[in-house]
């Protein structure tokens, strides 16, 4: 699983590593879906979302880059994408990534 900044370098970086790699590289849907959560009440609570960088990379095809997100959090995904914004994963904290996860099969290695 991968989880990296929600924005268009960060989804070139995981088009690329896919590209590169043997193994299989899949989004964890759970950190994206908090990610985005703690955006959204950030923003709630009067913040900005974070603008990103001018010279980033493009991926080139993003529908094929977060396919493994549920529909919902695909939308999200873009549309911070296509508000010029950026969500760092540093938005979440260390029990965030330990209690996340995509599902059932996580569940039973986090216990």
């Amino acid at each position: 699983y991968y989880v990296g900044d929600i924005d268009r370098e960060g989804a070139r970086i995981v088009e690329q590593a896919r590209n590169a790699n043997v193994v299989e590289i899949r989004l964890h849907s759970g950190m994206y879906r908090a990610m985005l959560a703690e955006h959204k009440r950030r923003v709630k609570a009067g913040g900005e979302c974070e603008p990103a960088a001018a010279n980033q990379g493009v991926p080139q095809n993003l529908a094929a880059t977060i396919k493994d997100l549920p529909m919902v959090t695909r939308v999200q995904f873009r549309n911070v994408l296509r508000e010029g914004g950026r969500i760092p994963q540093e938005i979440l904290m260390t029990a965030d990534y330990r209690d996340g996860d995509s599902g059932s099969f996580d569940r039973m290695l986090n216990n």
